[in-house]
């Protein structure tokens, strides 16, 4: 199925002005109330796409965003492109908002959803088509440039669709100081670890870390209670510079491909009752997998 076959030209947002995506939004639904107002109810979807916002807006690179709420009771997905005259500029300060995919989706699309998500994502990747999308006149000019590039929505979601990418490693070689400020700067709960090469070797998550600065007597003990408080891992603190990631990382207890469906890999992922994977195409680490993906964009998509 066709991306472009989803979209009513009617319903494309062309050529206007906006100071702000929650304007452009509002905008976008009060255009589409015209043609679904049986099915849809302004108010309540716009409330529904602010709250859903208020969660953490949905941007991409290149200056792709995508507003979008769950409708009770909506048992269809609607999509709304908008285009804006001069982009948005966001409050985050990130490049200027060029091309906007307003979506409704009910409480059985989101499969659906799923993979428009990823074909907005190849939009967004490919200059060329997001460009050529941004310049568009009108609504009719819009779908028909999406029905030349060929976009295909699949049915089955992938790892791929959710997965974050680019995936942050570290090297073998690396410090476990060059790790901890890494992790910190990036608020990040898992590194996979690569050798010279470039190839997985291994995996680092937040309580590797604290178990390599555990010290065996510490965990012996029955109570800790009068030690100095970071008495225990105190040497740890005096290696961490010298210290190489590979001396604690774990190998890697599985990887995803890209392809991989979504569904069987949170049946892995619940059965392991593990939150992180990396994901490679072949030897090549593209990607990291989290239980926070799937929440964030499957269960609370």
């Amino acid at each position: 199925m066709k991306l472009s076959s989803l979209i009513d030209p009617r319903n494309v947002v062309v050529g206007e002005s906006f100071a702000s995506l929650d304007e452009a939004a509002a905008r976008a639904l009060k255009h589409a109330e015209v043609h679904y107002r049986d099915s849809v109810a302004y108010a309540d979807a716009l409330a529904a796409i602010r709250a859903r916002a208020a969660l953490g807006a949905t941007v991409l690179p290149g200056g792709v965003a995508i507003p979008h709420a769950r409708i009770q009771d909506y048992g269809d997905l609607l999509i709304l492109p908008v285009v804006p005259k001069n982009g948005i500029a966001l409050e985050t300060g990130t490049e200027r908002i060029r091309l906007a995919w307003v979506v409704l989706l009910g409480s059985g699309s989101s499969g659906l959803y799923l993979k428009c998500l990823a074909a907005f994502a190849r939009i967004a990747g490919d200059a060329s088509l997001s460009g050529e999308l941004a310049r568009a006149a009108t609504g009719q000019d819009f779908v028909a440039l999406l029905e030349r590039s060929g976009l295909e929505v699949e049915k089955e979601a992938h790892v791929e669709d959710v997965m974050t990418s680019p995936a942050v490693t570290i090297g073998t070689d690396a410090t476990v100081k060059e790790l901890l400020d890494l992790m910190a700067a990036r608020s990040l709960r898992y590194v996979p670890v690569l050798d010279g090469s470039g190839r997985l070797v291994g995996e680092i998550g937040v309580l590797d870390v604290i178990d390599a600065a555990i010290p065996d007597y510490a965990r012996r003990m029955g109570s800790l209670k009068f030690l100095a408080e970071l008495e225990p891992m105190e040497e740890f603190l005096r290696r961490e510079a010298t210290m190489k990631v590979s001396a604690i990382m774990k190998k890697p207890a599985g990887v995803f491909a890209p392809g991989d469906s979504l569904v069987a890999v949170s049946v892995a992922m619940s059965k392991q009752r593990k939150r992180h994977f990396p994901v490679c195409d072949g030897e090549r680490v593209v990607g990291v997998l989290s239980s926070m993906d799937i929440l964030f964009k499957v269960l609370r998509a």
